[in-house]
């Protein structure tokens, strides 16, 4: 993030703060419960949202080095990240041509060479090719070069690598994210490494999920025997970035930056700062560190979700206390979303009583609005009658 814009979001959490206010919306809106139950739209979720956009799947430090791979299979297409020979992140579908069985079957590995795949042997280079099959001869009729595995469009940046599970043109971390891409590539994360991911599945439906990290305004009633009290009450700046958005929450210490030293404030050491990347991805850079959170349909149900949470740090931990730090962070984070999901089964199972159609997002929450509304834009679904402005 460029200096001039930490300036400007720093000076406008501390004008919220003295003007006892915070970033708003247009408006109250409501949105119908449906949402979160409807069978219909959650099919349009799966074959659009999880087929027809940028997906998070892993990190640059966990295929580092030619012959690393990777699997990832929550959108509901098998992925295989694979990093070349020439050095390059490659993705493909983990699909063996022959009779459909995954190539690679763990999380993740290292190969010198090929992956063979454990049915009957195919064996496919870095770059997907097709390069043997056992008996070569019973398939004399087949051209090996027709029979490589299906490449999916991957893009590398912030030390992540983004995969769109649907072939067609290369991903474009630019064209995608606009301004989002160059402050995310402003913080220098590229050579950062992964620490630890912590999976967790919930009973709710996954925008339920996302909907805990898009307001802050629970924070100092839900998380007050954990992180609530580190922040201000609900002092928040929210920018919209077309499907994507910024959401920063003030940490207590934003007291501390004193005019005449702009040039040396940092705005990560005295707030979150949230991007969200639709339609499933929250970037939040901390102090020292970056987590990731995606999160997926699970169990292909509408009231089942899961969540992988990551952490990004500057280097892999050399020392035993190192290792305690970033695992005190790990766990901290575990708590307090632990208490978020709690609250969002809960709430799924308010939804499933029926009753009121309608959930209301205040003037104060202008990001699940907008969450929301973009859904609906891109799934090309019409607001329906019970969800409108109030």
């Amino acid at each position: 993030m460029q200096q001039a814009t930490q300036i400007e979001l720093v000076q406008r959490l501390q004008a919220y703060l003295d003007n006892n206010t915070t970033g708003m919306g247009t408006g109250v809106h409501t949105n119908n419960i449906q949402t979160y139950l409807s069978e219909a739209q959650f099919k349009q979720e799966q074959q659009t949202l999880f087929r027809n956009y940028p997906i998070l799947v892993c990190y640059s430090s966990q295929v580092a080095r030619p012959g690393d791979y990777f699997t990832h299979h929550e959108t509901g297409v098998p992925i295989l990240v694979t990093r070349a020979r020439d050095g390059k992140v490659r993705a493909f579908m983990n699909v063996c041509s022959h009779r459909r069985a995954k190539v690679a079957t763990e999380r993740c590995g290292h190969t010198t060479s090929v992956l063979h795949c454990p049915y009957h042997a195919w064996a496919f280079d870095l770059e997907g090719k097709l390069v043997s099959m056992p008996d070569e001869f019973g398939f004399d009729t087949l051209n090996k070069q027709d029979l490589g595995l299906v490449e999916l469009p991957a893009a590398e940046a912030y030390g992540t690598v983004w995969v769109r599970p649907s072939p067609g043109e290369a991903v474009d971390m630019g064209k995608f994210l606009g301004p989002i891409h160059d402050e995310l590539s402003n913080f220098g994360t590229e050579r950062w490494v992964h620490f630890r991911t912590i999976e967790m599945r919930k009973k709710m439906n996954w925008k339920l999920m996302v909907d805990a990290f898009l307001e802050f305004y629970h924070f100092r009633f839900l998380h007050q025997s954990s992180i609530g009290p580190l922040f201000l009450n609900n002092i928040t700046a929210f920018d919209p970035f077309d499907a994507h958005a910024r959401i920063i929450g003030a940490n207590k210490t934003i007291r501390q930056l004193e005019p005449g030293k702009e040039q040396e404030w940092r705005l990560q050491d005295h707030a979150l700062v949230l991007y969200m990347i639709f339609p499933n991805t929250a970037f939040i850079h901390v102090k020292d560190h970056v987590i990731t959170l995606t999160v997926f349909p699970d169990e292909g149900r509408i009231d089942r979700a899961m969540v992988r949470m990551s952490f990004l740090i500057p280097e892999a931990p050399a020392s035993a206390s190192a290792e305690q730090h970033w695992g005190t962070q790990a766990d901290l984070l575990e708590q307090v979303t632990e208490e978020d999901f709690e609250m969002g089964e809960d709430i799924q199972a308010g939804l499933a009583a029926g009753g009121q159609q309608e959930v209301y997002y205040g003037k104060v929450e202008p990001a699940l609005h907008h969450y929301h509304s973009t859904i609906r834009r891109e799934l090309g679904i019409t607001m329906p009658a019970a969800a409108r402005s109030a």
